[in-house]
Parts: C-alpha cells; structure tokens; sequence
C-alpha cells in the first residue's frame, strides 16, 4: 500500500480537500474532521474514546485557516480551536487507502471446513500449559479455523479447569450457572443431565443470544457409552447447498421455534441456517430435540419443512462427516456452538462427571483479534 503524502490543502464551505503527493485528491468533511479531532481536549489516547461533545460543535464549522506538511494537516476552526491530523492518521482514515474493515476480519485465520478423514490425522490441539500461562493464539486460531480444538494435559480437577477457563476468555452465565460440575442426575431439565443418546446439534437454539464457545472436560466415567461426535455443519451446509438449494433456501428463511421448558421458560424463533447482511452462513442453530411443534406454520410450508429437515438430517449424519472421540480426564474439548454439532452417542453407563463453560462470541473474536494484530496499539489506532 502506498504512503499518502500531502502536497496541499484547500478549505471549503463544506469540505477540506487534500491533494496527495502522487497528485490525487481527498474530500473530508469539515464536521467530521472537527468531531475527530486528534487533539488531547478531543480525544484520549488512553482510552481511545472521543472527549469533545459532538453537539456542542456548530453544524456549519469551518476552517480559517488550513496549512499542511508532507506528513501532517493543520487547520484552525472558525471557533478557535486548532485541529492537527497526522498523514497516517488520514491514510488509515482514508477509504481509498484503507478499506474499512470494523471487525478486522484480515486477522482471523482461514477457515477449513473438514471432514472426519481431514481431522483423524490432524486433530486441532494446543497444550494445557499454553492456556493457563496466557499464550492462547493457537488455541484461538484453532478455533476460528476448524471450529474446536483439543486442550491436553489438564489436571482432572474442576477447580483447575474452572481457573484455565477463567484464564482464557470470561465465563458466560445462564439459568445453568457459569461453570457447571454435573452428572447424569437430572438435576437440570435438560437431556444433557441424563444417560440417554443426544443426537448432532447445537446449545441454545432456545435463546435469542446462542452462546458461542462449549468447553466439556470429562473428569470421571467408570461405565461404557457416552462417546462424543462433532460435525463440521458449515461444511454440511454447503453440500446441502450444492445438492439441494432449494431446502437451504427454505431453511434459511422459515423460522423455526426451539424452547426449554421445566426449569425456565425460553422460546426463540429463529432459521436453522442464518445469515448475515451480506448472505455469508455466521451460524447454524440446529437441534431436534428442542424443536418445538411450530404449529404457527401453515400445512405446506410445515411439509416442504419437514422434506428440507430430512434431507439435512442425512446430510449431517454421513459418516464422513462424523469425527468421534472418546473423551478422557485430562483432555478438554472447547468447540464453536454456532458451527460444530456435537453429540453424545449410545446409553451411558456408570457415573460419569463432567464440567464446562460457555463462552460468548464478542469476547472471542476480540482475543482472536488481539492475538493476531502485529501489536495491540496498531490494531486500537487502527479502530478509532
């Protein structure tokens, strides 16, 4: 990317405009760059947050004067106050120079969609040692590039675990607590506190806000079953695409109702493929079993949707996409809720005890953020 310099500046009624040392020119508007001011009475760097009360300014400010240098941008506002905008400040404020970018999405790592036969040999994994000493960038970059990861050598405690998690991201709190230490007693309403098999699915269709990371760590099990599988579903929905666009349509449009019921009272409508603003697949809330009757739906539309819901189903549970794993003491799995499926398969027997978080996705995506960036103020002064 090239350097702006400046070569001048002329003041407008409405604008300043620079003109570059390559020749090309720039409009900023004289509102904006007095709200923005650099200045330490406009803004602080400490904090990063704007000091100058926006409505305090007068809507038709304007510059007296303007003078420039190569490198900077002087102007003195028609009520006095002087304003100074570094080079690089305007470059990185300048569309043509720096696309915006609020989410800072060129530091993520590169999503891998995969199936069983990509992970058997290549299992996501980082060592316990990494995450309580503050080194969590390979966990993260795990995460966010295959949606879950491994963490082994974990002392089989929950105390330990509760404080590796406390370590890595805060601990996200619902009607089930923070963290959870629990067996298969039903001391919750939830098929997640009994011994059956739970099928593929995601937690939280039942809320508006899904969480977005699941942390299991099996301490005990003396009895057989229970083993877990994971499913990449980004991966399963874009065959499910590929093979049937018209039923990724459906199920990216109907709203589909899910409830917890029994202890609490939490029902969400919401498609089981959902999309952001520009069409991208962020996640998938499926879960059979919390599927409520959804008789709000007319016969046909409830028709085409159970025609669109098997065929998932069968996209889903191919074998090849199905990666299982036998959880032991010792070894965490931490997974992203609103892409990796995760079940429980067969009847458990025995007493098995297991504890886990949740985690919430803004709190991730600024560790993954700030882990990434070449250096923490580059990506702050990159963001104001």
């Amino acid at each position: 990317m090239s350097t702006l310099t400046i070569s001048s500046a002329a003041k407008g009624s409405d604008v300043v405009t620079i003109t570059t040392g390559d020749g090309k020119t720039h409009e900023y508007l004289n509102f904006w760059l007095r709200d923005n001011c650099t200045c330490p009475r406009c803004f602080s760097e400490a904090t990063y947050q704007r000091l100058v009360d926006t409505y305090k300014i007068a809507e038709d400010v304007h510059p007296d004067q303007v003078a420039t240098t190569a490198n900077s941008l002087k102007i003195v506002w028609n009520d006095g106050h002087v304003s100074t905008f570094s080079s690089e400040w305007l470059q990185l404020h300048t569309k043509e120079y720096t696309a915006p970018s609020p989410k800072k999405e060129e530091l993520y790592p590169e999503r891998v969609l995969w199936t069983r036969a990509t992970i058997a040999n290549n299992k996501p994994t980082v060592p316990y040692e990494a995450v309580i000493s503050g080194d969590h960038k390979q966990l993260l970059d795990n995460i966010h590039s295959y949606g879950f990861s491994f963490i082994h050598g974990v002392p089989v405690t929950a105390e330990a675990t509760e404080e590796m998690c406390n370590k890595f991201l805060p601990i996200r709190h619902t009607h089930y607590g923070g963290f959870w230490d629990f067996t298969s007693d039903l001391s919750m309403k939830d098929t997640a506190y009994s011994d059956i098999e739970i099928p593929s699915h995601t937690d939280g269709t039942y809320w508006e806000y899904t969480p977005y990371l699941q942390l299991f760590h099996l301490l005990f099990h003396d009895g057989t079953g229970g083993e877990t599988t994971v499913v990449d579903s980004f991966k399963c929905a874009r065959d499910f695409k590929e093979e049937f666009p018209e039923e990724y349509k459906l199920l990216s449009e109907v709203e589909v109702e899910c409830h917890s019921l029994g202890d609490v009272h939490l029902v969400q409508r919401k498609p089981v493929l959902i999309h952001d603003k520009n069409g991208e697949l962020v996640q998938v809330s499926w879960n059979n079993s919390d599927r409520s009757t959804n008789y709000h739906l007319d016969n046909d539309t409830l028709k085409k949707l159970y025609s669109a819901l098997r065929k998932w189903n069968t996209v889903i549970n191919r074998p090849e996409n199905v990666f299982w794993q036998q959880l032991v003491p010792g070894e965490i799995l931490i997974f992203d809720n609103w892409r990796v499926f995760h079940a429980r398969m067969g009847t458990t027997t025995g007493k098995r005890r297991m504890c886990g978080a949740y985690f919430d996705r803004d709190d991730f995506l600024s560790s993954l953020r700030r882990f990434n960036a070449t250096s923490e103020e580059d990506l702050y002064k990159r963001s104001t």
